[in-house]
């Protein structure tokens, strides 16, 4: 495509055309004017003109903190959008809701790309996309990997980073990907990450999960779970009111009915 386009546009200029050429070859969607002094040998005056002259022209747009795009990627599939995603901001990876349908955890298609980062940033837009940036501290910000060009969460690191954010990702969701991924992770994983993010109310959330779904965890795990949730009561979803529900065991509040946790397994 890059190629089609920088031959046939008699637009280009010839510093232009060879820096979409570069771009193409170290298939860099996302670059700034840094990137085009390395891959040109060029000054960061020239670099700048080259770049004013191809956002002048249409071929690139401007993104964000000096960070431009190339628009000949019409139709990107998702893929490409959550690499695009995640070269907005570095350190990131892609988690919550968008990294457990990626990995197919859910059918639900979310309408955001969900980037988890240690610093704090506005929502940007990639086309009609929107990229919604999750806040974590640097001792949170592990369990990530990388699949082809895109930083991604683990699949145990996705559910407990939702578990963390209710606001979003939906319990039962988040309850349905657990099910469906139980014979795919490692449980004791799972485990480890939860109580290396030092919240309660994390782990009062997986530990109802877990026996809500009659997964079978070592007793050991379990009560290191236990051990590592406090005194006092979490709600179950800390986006809705209160109920007169209560389960002792793991000092929730059970504000949301039993059937919308498992609402798929009667649809599936």
């Amino acid at each position: 495509m890059y190629k089609e386009n920088v031959e046939s546009s008699k637009s280009l200029g010839r510093r232009e055309a060879a820096l979409l050429s570069k771009l193409a070859a170290e298939r860099l969607t996302i670059f700034s004017p840094t990137e085009v002094c390395r891959l040109l040998g060029c000054k960061r005056n020239a670099a700048y003109q080259i770049v004013y002259s191809l956002k002048r022209k249409g071929w690139i747009k401007w993104l964000t903190g000096g960070k431009y795009q190339l628009l000949t990627l019409a139709g990107l599939p998702t893929e490409g959008l959550l690499a695009l995603a995640c070269r907005l901001v570095w350190p990131s990876y892609v988690s919550l809701w968008t990294a457990l349908n990626y990995y197919k955890l859910t059918e639900q298609v979310p309408k955001t790309i969900f980037l988890v980062t240690t610093g704090r940033k506005r929502e940007k837009k990639l086309g009609e996309v929107r990229v919604q940036f999750v806040q974590l501290s640097q001792d949170r910000f592990f369990g990530y990997t990388k699949v082809d060009d895109v930083c991604m969460a683990e699949k145990e690191k996705a559910i407990v980073d939702s578990l963390l954010f209710p606001r979003y990702v939906s319990l039962g969701e988040v309850c349905k990907a657990l099910g469906a991924a139980r014979e795919e992770f490692s449980l004791e994983k799972l485990v480890e990450y939860s109580m290396r993010m030092k919240n309660a109310s994390l782990l009062k959330r997986l530990g109802f999960l877990i026996e809500l779904l009659d997964i079978r965890l070592a007793p050991k795990l379990l009560e290191s779970l236990q051990r590592r949730i406090g005194k006092g009561y979490s709600l179950l979803d800390p986006t809705r009111e209160r109920s007169g529900n209560y389960n002792n065991r793991w000092l929730l509040n059970i504000n949301v009915p039993k059937e919308e946790l498992i609402y798929w397994r009667r649809v599936g």
